[in-house]
């Protein structure tokens, strides 16, 4: 048993932090959701801002990277323990048996994308290669820290599978902006300029890509263009309520005496231990 279960050892030090009094309150709070999210979640549901950066060091010997977008505990990113987690049913999205770097289009259920992954554009990329590139395009950016703009390589997501549009809209949900460089006018000769980039920090539910990935369309701003295309004039009138019908509770299930039998995880964990 213990040989079939330490593939999930990086999620068990994570259950012992979150039972440790010294790790502090912000910090067990933090392990705690990526326990409950099964090793990734965004930085928008992480409470970042209540955490104080002294606790960081403890949870980076716990395996959590911060990134720009996600925070994930990096060793349960691997094929075993995402394998592993899924089969014992504690974690019911989709797993790409491999771990891929990159899926392509099409290759997961739609509105369920698998565990480890954020949406590139109409691809999909696992969220700590995804973090490589952003790192990269923070190091071009910071080459040129007065500049406002600076030139930003794309091989690296090319390299790892991306498509690169795909690979600019991976970067546009960090908060790099793409500028096309204009083309040669006729009858002109040398080099083409450059594409440029540049970037600002993304305000809080500003990323588009985590509606799509959760089906849901992103909030409409009440900014002042929309509200002169309101209609003007007062509001109509108000529908009487609908009377609902008393709930009812369910019967109580009859109480089970019988000897008792594994359930849920344990059973999943038995078939797995009977290959």
């Amino acid at each position: 048993l213990e040989e079939q279960l330490a593939p999930l050892e990086p999620l068990r030090k994570l259950a012992e932090a979150a039972r440790d009094p010294e790790a502090g309150t912000e910090a067990r709070a933090l392990v705690i959701a990526l326990i409950e999210a099964r090793g990734v979640i965004s930085r928008e549901e992480a409470g970042l801002q209540h955490l104080p950066k002294e606790a960081r060091p403890f949870l980076r010997k716990l395996g959590v990277t911060f990134g720009a977008l996600d925070i994930y505990a990096a060793p349960l990113l691997k094929p075993a323990p995402r394998r592993l987690l899924h089969a014992l049913g504690l974690d019911p999205r989709p797993v790409n048996e491999a771990m891929l770097s990159v899926l392509a289009e099409g290759s997961w259920p739609k509105g369920r994308l698998p565990a480890g992954y954020r949406l590139a554009g109409s691809q999909a990329i696992r969220v700590d290669l995804a973090e490589k590139i952003f790192r990269a395009a923070f190091e071009a950016r910071a080459a040129k820290p007065n500049a406002p703009h600076f030139r930003l390589d794309l091989a690296l997501p090319i390299s790892i599978g991306l498509v690169e549009e795909n690979a600019r809209r991976l970067l546009g949900s960090a908060g790099f902006r793409f500028d096309r460089a204009r083309p040669l006018a006729e009858g002109a000769h040398g080099a083409p300029a450059p594409d440029r980039w540049s970037w600002r920090p993304r305000r809080p539910g500003e990323n588009r890509e985590r509606h799509e990935q959760r089906g849901k369309p992103p909030r409409q701003r009440h900014t002042e263009e929309n509200r002169r295309d309101r209609p003007q004039g007062k509001a109509p009138p108000r529908q009487p309520a609908t009377p609902r019908t008393p709930h009812k509770a369910p019967p109580r299930p009859t109480p089970d005496t019988g000897p008792a039998r594994a359930g849920g995880a344990f059973d999943a964990l038995a078939d797995l231990l009977k290959r």
